[in-house]
């Protein structure tokens, strides 16, 4: 995949190094945290027998070594389909440092505008994609579903392009029994601006 490199810090992150400025992507690994067992070692998730405290350590340090800062970080309790939460200044359910002490909202994605404002997905037998307008002003974060058909697939697409402000005649392809994902260049409604 084009516009990919890895980064092996301390904690290992596969950067979008192709984004926009302005709009920062990163996937983790499974290395760089302080987890045990079988949840070793950068467990993410708050839903596992794994101690609160660990899985708040590895979610300091993943969103640390992608430049942000994990007071600020949000992210979403994950479900399959194609809700998009906008993240903007006012204050939203979930505290990401203090994981189990309050669930965030449910959504398959999240989209913002703020600059500063980590977005945090969490995946597992689902494709991790990131969307970005070309002048680095709107982020869309998603899972698009291993198990959904391209039609579903193409269906959620669209509704995360609206949320960009692009147009929907060209639209990202995922190639099926691979990760690649092909994403052309669209002009956007708004601005002027393009979404790669």
């Amino acid at each position: 995949m084009s516009g990919l490199a890895w980064d092996d810090g301390d904690v290992p992150l596969l950067r979008w190094a192709s984004a926009p400025a302005g709009a920062g992507v990163a996937f983790t690994s499974r290395r760089g945290g302080v987890s045990d067992g079988p949840f070793r070692s950068l467990n993410l998730g708050a839903l596992t027998a794994d101690a609160a405290a660990n899985v708040a350590e590895n979610r300091r340090r993943a969103v640390a070594a992608a430049g942000g800062d994990g007071v600020a970080a949000t992210m979403a309790w994950q479900v399959h389909g194609a809700d998009v939460r906008e993240v903007d200044e006012r204050p939203a359910p979930g505290r990401f440092l203090e994981p189990g002490a309050e669930a965030f909202p449910k959504s398959d994605g999240l989209v913002t505008g703020l600059a500063g404002r980590p977005l945090v997905l969490l995946t597992a037998d689902c494709i991790p994609v990131a969307i970005a307008r070309e002048d680095g002003r709107r982020l869309v974060c998603y899972d698009c579903g291993v198990a959904c058909d391209m039609t579903m697939m193409r269906e959620e697409r669209v509704t995360f392009l609206d949320k960009l402000g692009a147009e929907r005649r060209s639209l990202p392809v995922v190639k099926e029994r691979s990760v690649e994902v092909e994403v052309e260049e669209r002009r956007g409604r708004r601005g002027g601006g393009r979404v790669v």
